[in-house]
């Protein structure tokens, strides 16, 4: 007679009613687990880790995600009559990483999207193709400013809409000033590293 295995059960219940988004046979076997001992109702509880993004942050496969939280699906599973039973899910830690949040804002091409190009007598444009915003600029000093003046869009959108479900993950007030400190501090940086990135480039491809 053959041991009784929930993993193997759950297998062989969504292979018949459809697996569950986001999870296949393989990314079941490396991400699933079980309690070697029944619970009240007499059933071994399957949990299968799962990563949600949070705060507004993007998913895409394949690559890691700048903010999220780690969770758990949970199936009963009875040793006897073999149904299967979902249970709430279990939630377990966030993590976020306010420098990956920044690179997805400044990258993504969505929210800002900047060239500096020669255009003669030691004269530069600098141009936004998301805003349509230019100005014609002859120093870094002054691509940095023009830069800068982009960080308020972002500040805002980050202060108004990525703490909106705070309270459901257990961030505190002072936990989010501190996370909206390192953003802006951040941001600030990566936008300045970016004015001065493509200030070098226009340099050189104006020698």
């Amino acid at each position: 007679m053959n041991e009784f295995n929930p993993i193997t059960e759950l297998i062989n219940f969504f292979e018949k009613t459809g697996w569950p988004f986001g999870i296949n046979y393989n990314k079941f076997l490396k991400r699933a687990s079980y309690t070697n001992h029944p619970d009240k109702s007499g059933c071994f509880v399957v949990e299968i880790e799962r990563h949600r993004p949070i705060l507004e942050a993007s998913y895409t496969p394949g690559l890691p995600m700048s903010a999220f939280q780690t969770y758990w699906m949970r199936y009963a599973v009875h040793p006897e009559t073999k149904k299967v039973k979902e249970l709430p899910e279990r939630k377990g830690e966030i993590y976020i990483d306010i420098w990956g949040i920044v690179e997805e804002e400044l990258t993504n091409g969505y929210n800002i999207d900047l060239v500096i190009e020669p255009i003669g007598s030691n004269k530069y444009r600098i141009f936004d193709y998301v805003s349509n915003k230019e100005k014609i600029i002859s120093t870094l000093q002054e691509a940095k400013t023009f830069v800068l003046n982009f960080s308020k869009n972002f500040i805002d959108f980050f202060k108004d809409f990525r703490f909106l479900e705070s309270e459901e993950l257990g961030i505190s007030k002072e936990q989010e000033e501190k996370l909206f400190s390192e953003y802006k501090e951040t941001l600030k940086e990566r936008i300045v590293d970016i004015a001065e990135d493509l200030w070098e480039k226009a340099k050189k491809s104006d020698d």
